[in-house]
This record gives C-alpha cells, sequence and structure tokens, in this order.
C-alpha cells in the first residue's frame, strides 16, 4: 500500500511536471509486484489503473492498454462495478487519445459498457465523464448527431450534479449551524446551572452564618446568665 500511495502521489505531480514520472512508474511497477504476491487485488486494480495513465500520458498505448485490461480483469474477478466502469471509461479514453478518428469505434464500445455500469450504480459523477467522452468519440466518427445527443445529456448530468453539491453544501451548512445551536444551548444551560448553584450556595451559607450567630448569641446569654447565677 505504502509503494500504490507513493505511485499516485508521483503520478499527481508528474501530471504538472513530467520529471515525477519515472519516480510514479517505478513505485507502482514494484506495488504491482508486491500487490500480486500479496493476492491483494484491490490494490492491484488501482495500481494497474494508475500505472494505465501514466503510459497514456507518456504516448505508450501498447502498454497503456495492457495495463487498463488487466485492471478490468481483476474488478471482474473481484466483482467491483464501479472500478469496473471506470476502467472501461479508462481504456475508451486512452482509445481516444492515441487516435481519436481510428479507434473512435473502440471508444464508444467501452464507453458503452462503462456507460451501462455508471447507469445501475447512479454514479453521477462517473455517468457525466462516460458521456463527455462519448460525444467526443461520437463526434471523431462522424456522427455529429449521437455526439450533439450525448453533448447534452452531459449538461444535464453536470446540472444535477452542481444541485447535488449545492444540496451537499446546503446540508453541511444546517449540520454545523444546529451544532453550533446546540453547543450555545449547552453553553447556555450549563451556565444556568452554575448560576442556580451559586444562588443555592449563597442561601446554604447564609443559613449557616445565621445558625452560627444564633448559637453565639445562645452562648453569650448562656454565659450572662451563669455569671449572674454566680454573683448572686
Amino acid at each position: 500500500t505504502l509503494q500504490l500511495n507513493l505511485g499516485t502521489t508521483y503520478y499527481k505531480f508528474a501530471v504538472v511536471n513530467k520529471a515525477y514520472e519515472d519516480s510514479a512508474r517505478i513505485h507502482i511497477e514494484v506495488a504491482i509486484k508486491l500487490a500480486e504476491k500479496l493476492t491483494k487485488q484491490e490494490d492491484l486494480n488501482r495500481a494497474y489503473q494508475c500505472l494505465g495513465l501514466i503510459e497514456t500520458d507518456d504516448g505508450d498505448f501498447k502498454k497503456a492498454e495492457l495495463a487498463f485490461r488487466k485492471s478490468i480483469e481483476v474488478c471482474i474477478e473481484i466483482s467491483d462495478p464501479s472500478d469496473l466502469s471506470y476502467g472501461y471509461y479508462q481504456l475508451a479514453r486512452m482509445f481516444i487519445e492515441k487516435d481519436g478518428i481510428a479507434e473512435a469505434d473502440s471508444a464508444i464500445f467501452y464507453l458503452g459498457l462503462a456507460d451501462a455500469i455508471a447507469k445501475k450504480s447512479d454514479d453521477l459523477e462517473l455517468a457525466s465523464e462516460v458521456v463527455y467522452e462519448m460525444a467526443r468519440a461520437y463526434s471523431n466518427s462522424g456522427d455529429y448527431k449521437l455526439s450533439s445527443c450525448y453533448a447534452l445529456r452531459f449538461s444535464e448530468l453536470n446540472d444535477s450534479l452542481v444541485r447535488l453539491e449545492n444540496m451537499r453544501a446546503t446540508a453541511e451548512l444546517s449540520e454545523k449551524y444546529e451544532s453550533v445551536k446546540k453547543e450555545a444551548q449547552i453553553n447556555e444551560l450549563n451556565l444556568s446551572q452554575k448560576e442556580k448553584q451559586a444562588q443555592i450556595d449563597r442561601q446554604v451559607y447564609m443559613i449557616i452564618g445565621s445558625v452560627i450567630v444564633l448559637v453565639l448569641v445562645g452562648f453569650a446569654a448562656f454565659s450572662l446568665y451563669r455569671s449572674n447565677q454566680i454573683r448572686k
């Protein structure tokens, strides 16, 4: 897992600066060997996906295709529909990057598989990305009518994502407000309880003080009485 995390982190750096690409590849290849040895299929899937992205960015589409297909095999083996959909999507993107026109049919085929799975899993974000690439693929194939249909669907999904994010943000703010409100109520209750306790304490002190005064007065009266009796 450490090698995998290092590899994915270096890949993120490599997106901005290709100087990190070799480091990313080295760590990911080590992660693949370790995952295969330890039979950690989820780590193996993530490592192959990352390797596919690295090779796609580097322009080595043969290695990229091999890595994505390995990732897809692992997802099918472990029955992970979400990552399987993502694997098909990345494989299709690789075909578009390789040659958008010549590989348009391959891209459309795998995007169709990704789209079908994304619909079942209600993954709006992935569905939006898949539909966007589908519009590109159909445009590359010359089918501008279908490309327009997918572009429109992308716009609708994107609007849904924006609404969903707004709802999440509103819910989060509401939750924070309720939390602050409850904390204020608790603080107010604690303060009220402290004030009540302080009032009770004052009353107790007054009673104790009164009792002490009465005892002292009684003692003084008794002493005077005794003194008078002795003198008599």
